[in-house]
């Protein structure tokens, strides 16, 4: 869908550039007639933060944005929004550009898909918008968006401590032990309600189950715990990944989703030296029933533990560049479709935080 506004005179025209997911660069630009620059390093990791791993050929000299794009002037006045309300069905591209009479806006949805003779494909609705205040588009549009999506607005914000930021992959039980008595005795100056244990537990990627050599309980134990101490449970997964060292890559690795090279080879959806020896960690195929049965048993499991909070990380790694055993899933699907048996698994009642998430297939879950 292309758009040429034409707005009044205006000196110093920007625009919002919002991120692909949740650790892409969000901020606001210039629009200047040069465009974005060319990214400099890999597709590879130009595809972590945007929509494609590569800037179109014809897209040279355009300003480009994730889902949503807002231009107007820089001291207040007018604006122009353009934006897809993403449901989980494709992710979609904003292009701008100043144009001789005005500014340029396209926003292409990208399916990636072969339809076949007589197939229909409903796409996402798009929103175009006017309005002398950029906040308060952007605040329409948030609220379109989550009415159109389903979003889970009456869910309770969460405070809590979170073992990542001190102790990194490091962490041990006593560390957990140690914080969890300094919290129950502070419990009054910080208000925290959750006690979440991040990376550093698991026997391995992909086997989330089990815990290692730096802890001694089960994690049952762990969650009753921190539960007696008076603060919800907390677990952190990446639950798409999986590393060549876990169990679940030995015993499934028809489970996983393949190389775009098309040579059978497992895709390659991060790189995290601290998981695995070699760094590349491979990603569980959300096309296939037997992986959504598995999400979902596994999140049963945990909720069943006692941790009713769960940090999803990594959950951009399903939406890579890669083959997948249904071809006819978009990436949005294949992503929507995984968070969707964790729901299923982990029920209404948990509270799910998504990281490394690319927003639209995520609304509602």
């Amino acid at each position: 869908l292309g758009v040429l506004w034409r707005p009044p005179p205006i000196k110093g025209l920007r625009y919002l550039k919002h991120g692909w997911q949740s650790w892409s660069h969000n901020g606001i630009c210039d629009l200047d007639a040069a465009g974005d620059p060319a990214f400099g390093s890999s597709a590879w990791l130009r595809g972590l933060h945007h929509t494609r791993e590569r800037c179109p050929p014809d897209r040279a000299g355009w300003h480009e944005s994730a889902t949503v794009g807002l231009v107007g002037a820089a001291e207040g006045g007018a604006n122009c929004l353009v934006g897809a309300l993403e449901t989980g069905r494709a992710f979609s591209a904003v292009y701008l550009r100043k144009a001789l009479n005005g500014v340029a806006i396209e926003l292409e949805q990208i399916l990636e898909v072969t339809l076949e003779p007589d197939e229909t494909r409903l796409l996402e609705a798009v929103r175009v918008s006017l309005g002398p205040e950029a906040s308060r588009l952007l605040d329409a549009f948030a609220s379109l968006w989550g009415r159109e999506a389903n979003a889970r607005t009456t869910s309770p914000f969460k405070a809590g401590w979170c073992s990542w930021y001190r102790f990194f992959h490091e962490v041990t039980e006593d560390d957990l032990v140690r914080n969890l008595d300094a919290l129950s005795s502070a419990r009054e100056a910080f208000g925290i309600e959750a006690v979440q244990l991040d990376d550093g537990y698991q026997h391995a990627i992909g086997d989330w189950l089990e815990t290692n050599h730096k802890f001694k309980s089960d994690l049952p134990a762990l969650a009753r715990r921190i539960r007696s101490a008076g603060f919800v449970p907390g677990l952190w997964t990446a639950p798409f990944c999986v590393v060549p060292e876990s169990r679940l890559f030995r015993s499934h690795p028809d489970w996983l989703l393949r190389d775009a090279s098309d040579d059978g080879t497992p895709f390659v959806g991060t790189f995290v030296p601290a998981w695995t020896q070699n760094g590349g960690v491979h990603v569980l195929d959300t096309t296939r029933e037997d992986v959504i049965q598995h999400l979902e048993s596994v999140f049963r499991e945990l909720t069943g533990m006692g941790f009713d909070y769960l940090k999803l990380d990594f959950l951009h790694s399903v939406a890579g560049f890669a083959r997948a055993h249904d071809a006819a899933r978009t990436r949005a699907e294949r992503l929507r479709r995984g968070l969707e048996a964790i729901r299923h698994g982990a029920g209404e009642r948990a509270f799910l935080l998504g990281c490394g998430c690319p927003m639209g297939p995520a609304v509602g879950i």
